[in-house]
């Protein structure tokens, strides 16, 4: 199986916390994302409201698709986790609507007690066939 590591330069660097931001596999070439979150290139978490923090996401999603030679039509699911699913759920929604425009990937959405950071409210993965 070939197999090669996505680390776009211009996000958080993963391979500190001993993951990878994504990997594409050879064959039929699927691309597996980490969880995206609000993290500048230096690691630092930058997150603000909820819009800002899963645009963010979004926006290292992008990277590692760029990175990948795919792009946002290649995402066939992505699983998001949400700390306030009755607060954040509507913006989620529209977000995905703006971001994937057509032809959505299947989604699951789980609301969760915590995440990495104390004020971080959102996490995003993707997975993309390329």
């Amino acid at each position: 199986m070939e197999r090669k590591v996505i680390a776009p330069p211009s996000i958080s660097r993963s391979e500190v916390h001993g993951y990878s931001q994504g990997i594409l596999v050879g064959g039929k070439r699927v691309l597996f994302t980490a969880g995206q979150l609000a993290k500048d290139r230096n690691g630092k978490f930058v997150g603000g409201t909820f819009r800002e923090q899963y645009r963010m996401a979004l926006d290292g999603i992008d990277a590692i698709l760029k990175e990948a030679g795919a792009t946002r039509k290649n995402v066939t699911k992505i699983t998001a986790y949400l700390t306030d699913m009755t607060g954040d759920l509507t913006e989620f929604d529209e977000m995905n609507k703006e971001f994937f425009s057509e032809g959505y990937p299947a989604s699951t959405v789980v609301e969760v007690n915590g995440l990495a950071f104390p004020d971080q409210v959102v996490e995003i993965e993707a997975v993309a066939v390329v």
